[in-house]
């Protein structure tokens, strides 16, 4: 056990990982944060509304998580990558390109 968290924080994969999730939960919680402004500012909403915008992005965030946790194993994780992309592929095109 000693060994493994001796040689562990020194491996490459290790690394990589705790870059790749300090960015990713960084843009995470600041667009958690942002959207009660851009709501509020651009929007024109109440402070209520805003927060709950906020709120319906965590809810959404951690009922996807708990989804998926059981959907993935099941399709398999090369067809749930590929499902996932495409729809948020096809969003984007529906929601900013239209």
């Amino acid at each position: 056990m000693k060994e493994a968290l001796l040689t562990a924080p020194s491996a490459r994969i290790v690394w990589l990982s705790a870059i790749f999730l300090l960015g990713y939960v960084g843009v995470e919680v600041a667009l958690g944060g942002w959207i009660v402004t851009f709501m509020i500012r651009v929007r024109n909403a109440e402070a209520f509304a805003g927060g709950m915008t906020a709120t319906g992005f965590w809810l959404g965030i951690t009922v996807g998580r708990v989804i998926l946790g059981f959907v993935t194993p099941r399709l398999g994780e090369k067809l749930a990558i590929s499902v996932s992309y495409k729809f948020s592929f096809n969003t984007y095109i529906t929601l900013f390109l239209t």
